[in-house]
């Protein structure tokens, strides 16, 4: 039977007449940023019997990015996501952990269901929903991060096997005029070590004081 509403003081009626209304925007908003956000999120049961940390919700990025739909992830284990399992602590050691700091962030490696890989940026947090603790996990897809890395790393090396193996006097100086590179070559030239030289002024080396 509904409550007698006429019996209730008008300053409480006015107050759950506000809040209400409230809340249930709040929750609109977190539904449309959970199915909307650009980052796969996941809710996972850390306290399931099971022991196997079960996914209860997902949105859809988390579907695509993974390609699973949605029927597939729900109720399956969060491992199933994890290219290889956690190392360094057992399920509830990470548990104490995240308990304890609240938030963990890391990089790790998933496999998509047709079995190929890829890195994630990946932050866990605990979150209460309708009295249950669960973990919120946010993935970010960051290939294209780690190739353009890749690519900066390899481009970097490719530059120094140059610069160590040329035959012609090579000195780099930053904006303070300091040296920051000196190859063999230079070392021959000017008779000083790369590791005498570095970080000292360019100047300072090469002209003799009568002429500064």
């Amino acid at each position: 039977m509904l409550p007698d509403l006429t019996q209730v003081p008008c300053a409480a009626v006015t107050e759950r007449g506000r809040v209400e209304p409230a809340m249930h925007e709040s929750e609109e908003l977190f539904r449309l940023v959970f199915e909307h956000s650009p980052d796969a999120i996941l809710l996972i049961d850390p306290h399931d019997p099971s022991g196997a940390w079960p996914i209860v919700a997902c949105n859809a990025t988390a579907c695509s990015m993974n390609g699973y739909t949605r029927h597939e992830l729900i109720g399956q284990s969060v491992q199933l996501l994890n290219l290889d399992p956690e190392e360094n602590s057992t399920p509830d050691e990470y548990l104490v952990e995240l308990q304890r700091v609240s938030s963990i962030k890391a990089e790790a490696m998933h496999r998509r269901k047709d079995g190929t890989c890829f890195p994630i940026e990946t932050s866990t947090s605990l979150v209460m929903i309708g009295g249950r603790e669960l973990i919120l996990g946010i993935d970010r897809d960051i290939s294209e991060r780690v190739r353009i890395e890749r690519a900066l790393r390899e481009s970097e090396d490719r530059k120094a096997a140059i610069i160590q193996s040329a035959l012609d006097c090579i000195v780099t100086i930053d904006h303070t005029g300091s040296v920051i590179e000196f190859n063999p070559a230079a070392e021959q030239t000017f008779g000083y070590s790369r590791d005498a030289v570095l970080g000292q002024e360019l100047a300072a080396l090469i002209i003799p004081p009568a002429l500064r």
